[in-house]
């Protein structure tokens, strides 16, 4: 599939992955992206890329009026966060989720659409695997997230166009957000702002990072060569799996000028955390498409300099 003859649509702009996919797409389009890109978020405005071009954003609601776009890459990430869970009463929650799934179907059914991507979450797997409580906001989020895959996975059968589903567990790179919440940006600004890092958890915590860039990158990969059975579900692995405390002293050993330590709590025995996914998918997609994952550390390095102008530091 040639991607010179095609337009995007990215929703949920605002987000981290939205506005990853807007950077990548506009270097992918080059002089012609705001011709070729569509923008949708909350509402209307304009976006200022770090290449300089502008890109109009249109909000939510014009979707429903939208026909005849064609053809068209929906890279669809709008969807009521996993935070938001917590805030919400169950039905409400998925209720917000339905309406966002409709909308987009109803423009996926109006529209000649040549590829979809639709994020997931390792959460799945917490409501495959009844993980957690059924009240627990993990599980919420992983039952809509499931839902959502089931929906497009079943729409894109239909409508006779690829559906990329990666199932996302942690993710590195430029646009990250909530800084504090999660552990690699936390570790970093810990080492930015010349600070020790202090790991809460006591028991063992394992991840593995993937760049959020990369697996734009790589989607767009996957809908230009469609090698593969569809849909295609993938659970995002980096190439290292590193314990936190780890990760802490892989950060200092990179940002530190080796004034600062990691200080932690002793660790338990019991309750080790691991939320890894399984590889062996996406490294069969990287190696057929000749786009190794990015390393860890190179991973940590790209993050932090997005965070120190992030934060003026």
């Amino acid at each position: 599939m040639n991607l010179k003859a095609l337009q995007f649509l990215v929703t949920g702009v605002g987000g981290w992955l939205g506005r990853v996919t807007l950077e990548v797409l506009t270097s992918t389009c080059g002089p012609d992206a705001a011709a070729r890109i569509i923008a949708v978020g909350r509402r209307e405005g304009m976006i200022h890329l770090a290449g300089g071009q502008k890109i109009v954003v249109y909000p939510w609601h014009w979707l429903r009026s939208i026909k005849g776009v064609s053809p068209v890459v929906v890279f669809h990430h709008a969807f009521v966060t996993k935070g938001q869970a917590g805030n919400q009463s169950e039905g409400s929650y998925r209720q917000a989720n339905l309406e966002i799934q409709q909308v987009m179907a109803q423009f996926l059914s109006q529209n000649n659409v040549a590829g979809l991507m639709v994020p997931s979450s390792g959460a799945v797997y917490t409501f495959l695997n009844k993980t957690a409580a059924a009240t627990e906001p993990l599980f919420q989020y992983g039952r809509c997230k499931y839902e959502d895959e089931r929906v497009f996975a079943e729409l894109a059968d239909q409508g006779g166009f690829r559906a990329v589903i990666p199932r996302i567990f942690n993710l590195s790179g430029p646009y990250i957000n909530n800084h504090q919440g999660y552990a690699l940006s936390s570790f970093i600004l810990n080492c930015l702002n010349l600070e020790d890092i202090h790991v809460r958890a006591d028991h063992e915590v394992w991840r593995s990072y993937y760049s959020a860039d990369a697996l734009v990158r790589l989607v767009l990969g996957i809908i230009s060569a469609p090698v593969w059975d569809q849909p295609l579900v993938f659970d995002t692995v980096g190439e290292e799996v590193v314990e936190v405390g780890e990760l802490a002293q892989r950060c200092l050993h990179l940002l530190d000028n080796g004034q600062r330590e990691v200080r932690r709590p002793i660790i338990k025995p019991m309750g080790k955390d691991y939320y890894v996914g399984t590889p062996a998918v996406i490294r069969d997609i990287e190696r057929v498409l000749g786009m190794p994952p990015v390393a860890l550390d190179a991973q940590i390095l790209e993050t932090a300099e997005f965070l120190k102008k992030e934060r003026g530091l």
